[in-house]
Order: C-alpha cells, then sequence, then structure tokens
C-alpha cells in the first residue's frame, strides 16, 4: 500500500505492465511467421503473372498468324520439340533476343514446381451472328503454374486473341 504523498509505482504494477507488454510482443511475433509466408506466396503470383505476360507479349509481337500458330502446345516440360527450336533462334527471335524461349523457361524453373504452357487456337474467317465479317484469329492461352504453398498449386493464366 502506498502511503500518501508517496510516488512511483507499486512492484504489483509493473508486474501487470511488464505481463500486458509481454502477451503484446507474443502477439506481434506469431504474426512474422502468416506475413512471410503471404509476401512469399505475394512475390510468386507476381513472378508467374509477368512471365505469363512476357510470353503473350512474344506471341503478339508475331508478325503473322502462321508465326502465332507455331506456339501452340509450347511446354517448358518438354523444350526439344522442332517449333521450339525454331521460335528460340535468333533468325526467329531476332538478334537482340537469341534464345528467348530459353531464357523465360528458366524463369519460369524458378518457380517452386514452375510450369509454363501456351495454347492457340485458330479461328478461321466468318460471318458474326449479326452478319459482320471477321477475318481469321487466334486465341492464345498461357499458363504458368506452380506449387503454392501447402494447399496445393497456384497459377497464373492470361489469354487474348491475334488478329490478322
Amino acid at each position: 500500500m502506498r502511503s500518501a504523498g508517496a510516488r512511483g509505482v507499486t512492484l504489483a504494477e509493473l508486474l501487470i505492465a511488464m505481463t500486458v507488454l509481454a502477451v503484446a510482443i507474443l502477439a506481434v511475433a506469431g504474426m512474422i511467421p502468416t506475413a512471410y509466408t503471404n509476401v512469399t506466396k505475394s512475390g510468386q503470383l507476381t513472378t508467374a503473372t509477368a512471365l505469363a505476360r512476357q510470353m503473350v507479349e512474344m506471341v503478339r509481337a508475331e508478325p503473322t498468324l502462321d508465326a502465332v500458330a507455331r506456339y501452340q502446345d509450347l511446354d517448358t516440360a518438354a523444350p526439344e520439340t522442332p517449333d521450339w527450336a525454331a521460335l528460340n533462334t535468333p533468325e526467329h527471335s531476332g538478334p537482340s533476343a537469341p534464345r528467348r524461349l530459353d531464357r523465360w523457361r528458366q524463369s519460369v524453373l524458378t518457380l517452386p514446381g514452375g510450369r509454363g504452357r501456351v495454347v492457340v487456337t485458330v479461328i478461321p474467317a466468318g460471318v458474326g451472328p449479326n452478319g459482320t465479317p471477321y477475318g481469321r484469329m487466334a486465341s492464345v492461352t498461357v499458363t504458368v503454374e506452380y506449387r503454392g504453398g501447402m494447399v496445393g498449386g497456384q497459377q497464373a493464366v492470361l489469354s487474348t486473341y491475334v488478329a490478322e
């Protein structure tokens, strides 16, 4: 008990304050692993999305729809295909970007369990439901998959159309 006019804190008040402070510090420390996991997952998704976008831009930069169609079924799990080899040459990709598919594949493989795939569907020319004619075009879908934590696989999927 304090006497009248005494200043300072008692031992009981000090112990209560230290207990409250310890509980607060433990709560903050408990959030650190969750925050680290979330930052890692976000970074992987950002990388996968950037890689998918990079491949979409490679495909869209092709001069013809026939060149776009050569990207059909490209897969980082099987880079030995003739189209992969042809699209990877400096003659095709330009002297400023030699072996660009190999570099893209290496970037995809930096993700845990990373795999990239391209699906191209060429749509023939025709007439729309309202009678408007349209030219040949291609639907391009790029998927970058990776293992994203304990939940299982994650993926970034980007789709676009390329017209003649």
